[in-house]
């Protein structure tokens, strides 16, 4: 607000010095206010004539005793960031390697203290201390002159990190002068759902997610009707209704939960702020995801859809009678009365209702009839386990207290898991292994660092040779020949096998009849090889890379419904779908200047002077993946949305492709969503050549509303029209 005052302020001070100027009286006609022509050098108010912070008196010369100084690498430096109101810090800290070398020297002027000087991009103005305050949205540098302690010196190759981002710097007599610019002030580029409990049948909803101290926003204290607690609100999406407070999660139902998050002081979210949500709840939730987002007024919404999800089964025990010299063996274990799962009924000639008793020496199935005669014999009890519906097993099982080793187990959400337990003498045995590996991706190097069940048994022991990292060894099927460790990567389209080597733990043994599975599946090979665990299993083929993908759709066009199907070019191995769930959209239009609404495809139609989101969803097709990048917006995809490059963000789990492209209404000059007297005042400004407002033009085509090239006063008057809201 005190923005506008000021360019109205400064409009009338322009229209009262220059009243003969007759183009602008006529706009001033049309739209009420004067269009402000280029001031002449006696009558404009111009920014006073600041020497940037590299124009400050040279420092001495090299000091004498730099001639054997010690090179300073890298200097450390840590200062607080700008913030909405807040004043410039001029007191940078020092990493604890660099306050070794480095300090800063007590040099103040108008524009300097400490050797620290602030410059505000957005103005072209430097700051002055004790005095200027950050201004919302407007880009900020330091410029920050570092002494060297005696015996040290700086050289041509030092460079510095602010605040842990790697900035070149430049020599500046015997000092060192480091520049850094930091985001707009106060902008949150993104906010996270932390630690929320996700939906599980017959529990209430969860209304606290985790807020850290450090972060910029939090929840606030707004409750309404029985629906809303703390800024959320949880929607039963198959039902398509707001849950209460008080209301259970159904069995089969998806659930959205949407937060209100509310900025603190100093900061603010925009329309590029993007979320996240990392449920808790173990390891089925320990994931992040990208969350949906948008603004209401001036808060960030932020919306996550959670699939339909049984209730899990941490852990399963049972009790039986244990082997007793004499007695028979108990076909008829015992769960908890409370067990969300059962017994199979499962009868084979070696199976009675799901159990089988063995012995290990005498290689014989035992009977209910038969008894426990041998007191060094191994007997060993094995029982077939299955979830009740609604529920899957995941985790331990325990007979009698001791922990079972299981097989057949297939995942959550589903399958059934045989639990097994030998009683025997001093060596106890290992029935089966289970090893969890980075499957190949084309283009990454192997893993060689298995992750085993915790309290597991066996181990990969560190044995490493030209072929060989940890016991591990990838192979290509088609060459024929190992993979070397820490140089060689997947190729596309190739076929991988990992060979794992498994040692038992003192006191422990592989079972003659040991099982094994790689990431949940069956191994090709489990084998003994001198006394180690001999692990092989084949991938399928590494994935083929997609590294461009292009679009074609209808633009906005006034009174016209949303295009919600785009063209993709012919032979594309990607297709439009929501990787999260086919059933929601892969096409969304939202309304930017109504708040980001998102547009109904069957009643909405684009509004003139509004500007417009498209947020489009792809996935690969099978034996495709989209290309990796340095994070998950700077990918490895070139995406052309009708001809013009834009951004996307890919997702691992699962795999997919989020494009948004921004579509700004004619006349939205400054792309803020919204056409104003603003755009009008940065138009006509431009045509007035005045300096530094080329650069607030986001798009010159935005500007070009006559239909003919070049920005003429003919588009300021049309762009006037429009304010005035006169067409």
């Amino acid at each position: 607000m005190k923005k506008i005052l000021f360019i109205v302020l400064l409009l009338c001070t322009v229209f009262i010095l220059c009243p003969a100027q007759s183009f602008a009286a006529e706009v001033a006609a049309e739209i009420d206010f004067a269009a402000p022509e280029a001031p002449s050098p006696e009558a404009a108010v111009l920014p006073e004539a600041v020497p940037e912070a590299g124009e400050k008196p040279m420092a001495l010369p090299p000091r004498a005793d730099g001639i054997n100084a010690a090179s300073v690498e890298y200097v450390w430096i840590n200062i607080s960031e700008p913030t909405i109101g807040g004043e410039p810090d001029y007191t940078p800290e020092y990493g604890a390697s660099s306050k070794v070398h480095s300090y800063s020297d007590s040099y103040s002027s108008l524009y300097y203290k400490n050797d620290v000087s602030w410059y505000d991009e957005t103005d072209g103005r430097s700051l002055e201390p004790d005095k200027d305050t950050f201004i919302q949205w407007h880009e900020y540098t330091v410029i920050i002159y570092v002494t060297a302690k005696k015996g040290y010196e700086y050289v041509d190759a030092t460079y510095a990190y602010v605040n842990g981002a790697k900035v070149e710097c430049t020599l500046y007599g015997d000092q060192l002068k480091v520049r850094y610019t930091f985001p707009p002030a106060g902008i949150i580029p993104e906010a996270t759902i932390l630690w929320i409990k996700p939906p599980i049948a017959g529990n209430t909803p969860d209304y606290e997610p985790t807020v850290t101290g450090g972060e910029r926003y939090y929840l606030a204290d707004y409750s309404s009707g029985n629906t809303f607690k703390n800024d959320i609100v949880w929607r039963d999406a198959t039902t398509n209704k707001n849950i209460a407070v008080t209301d259970t999660f159904i069995a089969g139902h998806q659930y959205e939960i949407t937060v209100y998050y509310t900025a603190k002081k100093g900061y603010a979210f925009t329309e590029e702020t993007t979320g996240r949500i990392s449920p808790s709840g173990g390891r089925y939730f320990s994931n992040s995801f990208e969350a949906k987002t948008g603004m209401y007024l001036d808060q960030l919404r932020i919306s996550y859809t959670f699939p339909e999800t049984p209730k899990p089964i941490p852990a399963v025990s049972l009790t039986c009678a244990p082997p007793m010299l004499g007695a028979h063996p108990d076909y008829n274990p015992r769960l908890p009365a409370d067990a969300n799962y059962e017994i199979c009924d499962y009868n084979t000639s070696e199976y009675t209702h799901g159990v089988w008793w063995y012995d290990m020496q005498t290689k014989k199935v035992l009977s209910a009839s038969d008894t426990f005669d041998d007191p060094d014999h191994e007997y060993r009890i094995a029982v077939w386990i299955r979830p009740k519906d609604g529920y899957a097993i995941d985790g331990p099982g325990t007979i009698n207290g001791i922990e079972a080793a299981h097989s057949g187990y297939s995942g959550y959400p589903k399958g059934e898991i045989l639990y097994c337990v030998s009683y025997y003498g001093t060596m106890k045995e290992i029935n089966s292994v289970s090893a969890t590996i980075t499957p190949p991706k084309a283009g990454a190097k192997p893993d060689y660092n298995p992750v085993l069940p915790n309290g597991a048994k066996y181990y990969s022991a560190n044995v490493s040779d030209s072929d060989t990292y940890n016991d591990v060894s990838w192979y290509d099927t088609a060459k024929y020949a190992f993979l070397t460790p820490g140089s060689d990567k997947f190729a596309a389209g190739k076929v991988y096998r990992v060979i794992v080597f498994l040692t038992a733990k003192d006191g422990y043994v592989f079972s003659e009849t040991v099982s094994a599975t790689v990431n949940g599946k069956a191994a090709s090979e489990c084998k003994i090889v001198d006394g180690k665990l001999r692990v092989k299993y084949t991938f399928p083929a590494a994935p083929e890379l997609i590294t461009a993908v292009s679009l074609t759709i209808t633009p906005p066009k006034t009174g016209a419904k949303p295009d919600m199907n785009p063209k993709l070019p012919s032979g594309a191995k990607y297709e439009l779908e929501n990787p999260f769930d086919a059933s929601d959209p892969a096409v969304i239009w939202s309304d930017r200047s109504d708040g980001s609404k998102e547009m109904d495809p069957q009643k909405d139609t684009f509004i003139a002077g509004h500007s417009y989101l498209l947020t489009i969803w792809l996935v690969p097709d099978e034996g495709y993946m989209f290309a990796e990048g340095a994070s998950p917006w700077n990918n490895g995809v070139k995406v052309s949305l009708n001809g013009e490059d834009t951004g996307s963000f890919r997702f691992d789990t699962p795999h997919g492709l989020l494009i948004s492209f921004s579509f700004p209404a004619p006349g939205d000059v400054n792309n803020d969503a919204k056409v104003n007297r603003l755009d009008y005042v940065i138009l006509s400004r431009y045509l007035a050549g005045w300096p530094g407002y080329a650069s607030k033009i986001t798009d010159m085509s935005l500007a070009e509303l006559d239909g003919k090239p070049g920005i003429t006063a003919a588009d300021r008057r049309i762009l006037g029209r429009i304010v005035a809201g006169k067409g």
